[in-house]
């Protein structure tokens, strides 16, 4: 076993002491920890309990398209914001405000969904939880393609479109939190690269809606010689052709979701057990123990199964649960606001008024019409997501092993703000030829935007992967580490509901 992987423990004595354990010395990358695992072969890697583990490349692959169905709905949702916008009457005063009040409903759910969840970590089965989780998730998205969005919301008035479209918002939070909160329980079990699949999956699935939203839009755009089959008729309702390409991207979100069910009833069968408590004082009989592993816990088969037998203690600790939570979280505080506010600022501007944000050119080309613009815009930020979710925390000089280091850089982001508020917003009259934007340049706007995506993926990946990572950070133990993933999972999403409700604030002062 390599030395650098040894971490030293401290005693239990009921309640955890937060000063006497000795650091270990820092580690400068995440292939210190995991090595990466070649595509024709799997790597062992000794557990915190020196039992040796097989990391298949397709574990990797598993976690990477469970992370990516955790944000699926999300990023649907942000990508046909203004479809759901169009559909409202012109004259209505909820079209400037609507991507504020779904970004706020989704998240402000998604926090209080994702706190009823974090309560049954490490005492129920997360396997249940996890296929439950997607099995309704793939109902919801079905309906939303048909006949949600092309038969029934168009004919809606207004008021009970909005509170239908609320309560659809809400389904896909529901499902969204208890799918987040078993995955993360889960893969911080497994250990940081799986942390990071799911973390990369994220970003991942954001970049392929995206792109073929950005597909459809110029598809519409040249294909189309009257403008109202792309701009829909003069009161600003959606054309068919939209309808269509609404429905047919939400139709697409359900086959993921279906590969996934499939996917995770072999890797994380139902009946396994509880696998989402490596705490010897609640599972002291707990294993990971894979198919075919034979007595000298040698592998035959590279399928991993969890099993797990609960003693009557566990099932009477939830008041012991909670204070154990509140423990962790005061100690893993520093990196827990660090992912919070990480978002805080990214939901503040992003979507509800990066989607203001129009080319300067006047009239703009098809390539820089608003149709297109605004797809546009949601590709560079998610690509540049998605590469600083996967690659920059691999790279030495960007992994910041101290937790105060990851702070500031979250802090630093708060400059995007006001930067953001200086481009060419849709909310100033466009028209006039006094109206000249400081931040007068698309391309000047999509290199901010990309700084904007990238740092939003690298601060929110490694504050995920220190946060639950004994070996990175000396303030948990090996048997903390699925309540501290699902701990850091709640404050980013905390941070989404803070920064869905300073986008209202934002907006209003943009609006001035």
């Amino acid at each position: 076993m390599d030395p650098s992987l040894t971490k030293p423990t401290r005693p239990h004595h009921g309640r955890h002491d937060t000063t006497d354990y000795e650091e270990t010395a820092p580690l400068t990358s995440l292939s210190e920890v995991s090595r990466t695992v070649s595509r024709e072969s799997s790597t062992r890697i000794m557990s915190g309990t020196g039992t040796t583990v097989e990391h298949p490349r397709r574990v990797y692959w598993s976690f990477w398209l469970l992370g990516a169905v955790i944000l699926l709905s999300w990023n649907v949702l942000l990508c046909t914001l203004p479809l759901f916008t169009a559909l409202l009457p012109r004259e209505s005063a909820l079209r400037h405000s609507l991507p504020s009040y779904i970004t706020t409903f989704f998240t402000l759910g998604n926090f209080g969904f994702l706190f009823a969840a974090q309560s049954g970590v490490g005492k129920i089965s997360q396997n249940t939880r996890l296929h439950s989780s997607l099995w309704l998730l793939a109902a919801a998205t079905g309906l939303t393609a048909f006949p949600l969005l092309p038969a029934i919301f168009p004919i809606l008035p207004s008021a009970p479109y909005f509170i239908a479209l609320i309560a659809l918002t809400l389904i896909f939070s529901y499902a969204t939190s208890y799918l987040q909160s078993s995955v993360l329980a889960i893969a911080a079990l497994w250990g940081p690269q799986e942390m990071l699949a799911v973390m990369s999956g994220q970003g991942g699935i954001a970049v392929l809606i995206s792109a073929v939203q950005v597909y459809i839009a110029v598809m519409g755009v040249y294909a189309s010689a009257d403008a109202a089959i792309v701009k829909g008729p003069s009161d600003g309702s959606p054309s068919t052709a939209e309808l269509a390409s609404g429905m047919g991207l939400w139709m697409a979100a359900i086959v993921p979701i279906v590969i996934c069910i499939i996917m995770t009833r072999r890797l994380f069968p139902r009946g396994a057990g509880s696998p989402t408590s490596a705490a010897a004082s609640q599972y002291p009989k707990l294993s990971f123990v894979p198919a075919g592993a034979d007595e000298d816990g040698e592998f035959y088969d590279t399928e991993r199964r969890f099993s797990a037998e609960e003693d009557e203690e566990s099932r009477r600790g939830s008041t012991r649960g909670f204070h154990r939570s509140w423990a962790i979280m005061k100690r893993n505080r520093v990196i827990n606001f660090s992912v919070a506010y990480v978002f805080i600022v990214t939901l503040a501007i992003f979507p509800s008024i990066t989607t203001s944000i129009v080319s300067v050119r006047q009239p703009p080309p098809k390539l820089l019409d608003p149709a297109v613009f605004v797809p546009l815009h949601f590709l560079a930020f998610n690509v540049s997501d998605y590469l600083g979710r996967t690659y920059l925390p691999t790279i030495p000089m960007l992994f910041f092993h101290n937790s105060r280091h990851v702070m500031f850089a979250s802090l630093a982001r708060t400059l995007f703000i006001p930067v953001f508020m200086l481009c060419n917003t849709s909310f100033a009259d466009t028209s006039s030829l006094a109206h000249v934007p400081f931040i007068n340049s698309d391309i000047v706007y999509f290199i901010i935007l990309f700084l904007f995506g990238a740092s939003n993926g690298w601060i929110s990946s490694l504050s995920m992967i220190i946060a639950s990572s004994p070996t990175m950070n000396p303030a948990i133990e090996e048997d903390e580490k699925d309540v501290a993933g699902s701990l850091a999972g709640f404050c980013l999403t905390g941070g989404l509901v803070v920064g869905s409700l300073a986008s209202f604030v934002v907006g209003w002062i943009v609006k001035r």
